[in-house]
């Protein structure tokens, strides 16, 4: 990590989530556009472009709201808690390909976990520069 990725410095902090390896960027509430801010905007979109394929999400967590990095495009998820789980398909069309964000929520039942969709939304994919 280079010293400009420190806390200190970037005011904020790369986690993997435990259960989807999602990368978490939590930033620090006394400055929110941290995360905004050029070097790291483009190096976490970079970081969605090389992670999606495998899966991975890059989620950033002001306070409880959050935004989904996507390799075009930033998604305001809103207020997202533990218990809920992003899944994001990319589905390719004749006019175009769409990124379909849906939101989960978590439950455990007697007889094993559960997932309940809470959201969805569908975003055009747009061209990269």
């Amino acid at each position: 990590m280079s010293m400009q990725w420190k806390p200190d410095q970037s005011k904020m902090v790369l986690t993997l989530h435990p259960e989807t390896n999602n990368i978490q960027v939590v930033v620090d509430p006394g400055l929110p556009s941290a995360w905004t801010r050029q070097p790291y905007h483009g190096q976490l979109r970079l970081l969605s472009k090389s992670n999606m394929p495998k899966g991975h999400l890059v989620v950033v967590f002001v306070n409880e709201l959050a935004t989904l990095i996507l390799p075009d495009q930033d998604v305001q998820l809103g207020s997202l808690t533990r218990e809920q789980v992003v899944s994001v398909t990319h589905e390719v069309g004749p006019n175009g390909g769409v990124y379909e964000v849906k939101i989960f929520n978590r439950r455990t039942t007697a007889d094993g976990q559960t997932l309940e969709m809470a959201s969805a939304s569908r975003h055009p994919v747009r061209a990269m520069a």
